[in-house]
């Protein structure tokens, strides 16, 4: 009887992650763009200067993930389900990966990041 349950729990073990597969969602690309920070007019963001994005941003697994690829100082990075209200947020500073714990209820999330340099960084992604 021991041996049985030694193999039955050798047995899930080994075919435990691959039940998985199927079910972990895929990397949703998260476009980020530079706007006017909220309760701006668009006066602070002049139209002739290009203003390059520097960030990657992604949601896998219940979480957003922020690539801060020229190490800009984020004040503040937060994400918002715009169906139930709740949001996250973080302080990174000048981490150049940051990962934010989020929710994975479906929903259109608003991903918004705030530098110390007042400008403003935002994106949108939807889970269904």
């Amino acid at each position: 009887m021991k041996l049985l349950l030694i193999a039955g729990f050798f047995l899930l073990t080994f075919t435990s992650p691959i039940w998985g597969v199927n079910d972990e969602p895929e990397e949703i690309d998260v476009p980020i763009e530079i706007g006017p920070r909220p309760g701006d007019d668009n006066s602070s963001i002049d139209p002739r200067t290009p203003e390059f994005v520097t960030f990657t941003c992604y949601y896998r697994n219940g979480a957003v993930y922020l690539s801060n690829e020229n190490n800009l100082g984020v004040s503040e990075f937060v994400v918002t389900n715009q169906n139930s209200g709740e949001s996250w947020s973080v302080q990174p500073g000048c981490a150049t990966m940051v990962m934010l714990p989020t929710s994975g209820e479906s929903g259109t999330y608003l991903v918004e990041i705030y530098t110390v340099d007042n400008k403003y960084f935002f994106g949108f992604y939807t889970l269904s």
